[in-house]
């Protein structure tokens, strides 16, 4: 069983969890900004220590792999085209590869996420087909071809001596490494099946985990890792509010982003002040090369 440690929302998660820090330790943070973040805080403190910072999906990458090389990016679209038979590309609108590489994100993901959560492509097909999930027709034959091509991305990249993470991202490829003794879980408010996992494995292994929470402990159910919602009242007792909430409606994004900027006065004498811009796609919006980094604090690349 995991240690937990549990953070106030008051208090700074990030913080918090370099107090975790020892020789021999890999810290995994939810995401990439988030990683960030604490490897910008760490290196102030300066500490002489062997201790690794990793986002979530960077620790996957370096625990679970196969003796095969893996295929990234635009790669495994390339793969993908070459193994799709004429009816295929037919079945799903793809004259030439530029039709293919909306459908082919789409495809990887969707497989992606059975392979997170350690679902056999195959025996969700045999559930349909079982009428134990139900959907259209149309939905039956899609998947079936899709499960298909699955088959024929797997026996052409093994072919050709790659492999791809659809393939390999399993509990069987679970690799850890040697010299390291803790893994320290920061704030991870989901855990897939392929995460918990790794957790079992730490524990086989007779490794120390430590989850850092940060929110009551009630919330947290520690046998499964599931998290309960956002309870304001719980999170907050006390009337007077740590923050304010201002909501404004606009007809579209454009004129969201003109209301906000038009409003928006930057304080000369507090320069170090950010605001957080939430929202995942804001990279992908013409406009946002009209809010100063000074500023505002976003995502560096689209989610």
């Amino acid at each position: 069983m995991p240690q937990f440690r549990y953070v106030r929302l008051d208090e700074d998660v990030i913080l918090a969890s370099l107090e975790e820090v020892r020789s021999g330790t890999w810290l995994i943070y939810p995401t990439e900004r988030s990683c960030n973040e604490a490897k910008q805080a760490y290196q102030t403190k300066r500490n002489p220590l062997d201790v690794t910072l990793l986002s979530m999906e960077e620790f996957k990458r370096r625990l679970i792999f196969s003796s095969r090389v893996r295929l990234e990016d635009e790669k495994r679209l390339v793969c993908l085209f070459q193994c799709m038979t004429t009816e295929d590309k037919a079945a799903f609108h793809i004259e030439k590869y530029p039709d293919l590489v909306d459908w082919g994100q789409h495809f990887l993901e969707l497989f992606e996420e059975l392979s997170e959560e350690e679902i056999d492509p195959a025996e969700l097909l045999q559930r349909i087909e079982s009428n134990q999930v139900f959907c259209q027709e149309w939905q039956w034959q899609n998947y079936a071809r899709m499960l298909a091509i699955l088959n024929q991305y797997r026996d052409f990249v093994h072919a050709k001596g790659f492999t791809d993470k659809l393939f390999d991202n399993s509990s069987s490829e679970i690799h850890l490494p040697a010299d390291v003794r803790r893994f320290v879980f920061v704030n991870q408010f989901y855990y897939s099946r392929l995460e918990k996992s790794v957790l079992d494995r730490i524990e086989t292994a007779r490794k120390e985990a430590v989850i850092i929470f940060q929110g009551p402990q009630e919330w947290l159910e520690c046998a499964n890792l599931n998290c309960s919602g956002f309870n304001l009242k719980e999170a907050f007792p006390h009337p007077a509010l740590p923050f304010s909430l201002k909501i404004s409606e606009s007809t579209d994004h454009w004129q969201m982003a003109l209301a906000f900027l038009r409003d928006f006065q930057p304080q000369p004498d507090n320069t170090g002040k950010t605001h957080l811009i939430i929202d995942a796609g804001f990279l992908q919006q013409p406009y946002h090369t009209v809010f100063a980094s000074r500023f505002f604090k976003f995502a560096e690349k689209p989610i």
